[in-house]
């Protein structure tokens, strides 16, 4: 879609009319294809609308292909007939080469690998340079905060155990004001903090970065500068890494343990 000005409408407005044109035409004898509903709004309502777009589809039996990059979509709660026919596929990589290789496997895609495709189409390096800096400094988690469950015994042992099990490796302690190991640097990492003094809370994330992350973490001041960290190394990469630190965030959540944020624990995509 695009914006038709002689019409009065933005590229968004002309993408609604789409939508709805479809929902009122199409049924369980067609075939429809849908890319990036909803690149015209706020991520949230992007996210909302292609939901609810993606769950009238399945619903109503159309056959096709819903393609997004807003990965918390499938992370809504969708009605179960609209989940039994939902089928979750991904472009699959061949020989560890990023590339179109135009053939779907089972599973879910979390990195859109934007800044890839970007360096293909001949952005300068400069600009790829600092867009990765941007993609490395963490958002202001306040705004999301998980209440205290009221059972206080977690701590960070408990919370090492859990990431250890998941991660399938050992953790690496990181004591307050220590350095990262250089073994560590240049690798995909997943990290746990827990931060303050009594009460503690704790915050997950996932780095290619990681003694600049800390930095940036201890930066922001009282509790996040005495914070303990645990990591383990991810061989398997970036992508991985990610997949790894939602699944941790949903786990600590469910368990009750205070997190920072949970944002990151609803990315998905298919």
């Amino acid at each position: 879609s695009a914006d038709v000005p002689s019409e009065n409408k933005s590229a968004f407005g002309a993408e609604m009319e789409d939508v709805a044109a479809l929902l009122r035409s199409c049924g369980s004898r067609s075939l429809v294809f849908v890319d990036e509903l909803g690149r015209g709004t706020s991520p949230k309502d992007g996210t909302s609308l292609s939901g609810a777009v993606l769950e009238a589809m399945a619903v109503s039996g159309m056959s096709g292909m819903f393609a997004t990059h807003l990965h918390p979509v499938l992370d809504l709660p969708l009605c179960n007939e609209a989940k039994r026919h939902i089928t979750k596929k991904m472009m699959s990589i061949e020989d560890g080469n990023v590339g179109w290789t135009y053939k779907l496997v089972d599973g879910v895609c979390t990195d859109s690998l934007a800044l890839v495709t970007a360096a293909q189409f001949g952005v300068p390096e400069a600009i790829l340079k600092r867009a990765k800096e941007f993609a490395s400094y963490p958002a202001d988690e306040t705004e999301e905060v998980v209440e205290e469950s009221k059972d206080e015994k977690h701590n960070l042992v408990e919370a090492t155990g859990i990431m250890e099990a998941l991660c399938k490796s050992e953790c690496v302690p990181i004591l307050p004001r220590w350095t990262s190991p250089p073994a560590l640097e240049g690798h995909s990492c997943v990290y746990l903090l827990e931060i303050g003094k009594g009460k503690k809370a704790y915050y997950v994330g996932e780095t290619d970065s990681l003694a600049k992350r800390l930095r940036q973490h201890r930066s922001k001041g009282e509790g996040w500068a005495d914070m303990n960290a645990i990591v383990v190394k991810v061989p398997e990469g970036k992508t991985e890494a990610r997949n790894l630190e939602s699944t941790l965030i949903k786990k600590l959540a469910k368990m009750g343990f205070k997190l920072v944020s949970v944002r990151d624990g609803r990315r998905t995509g298919f």
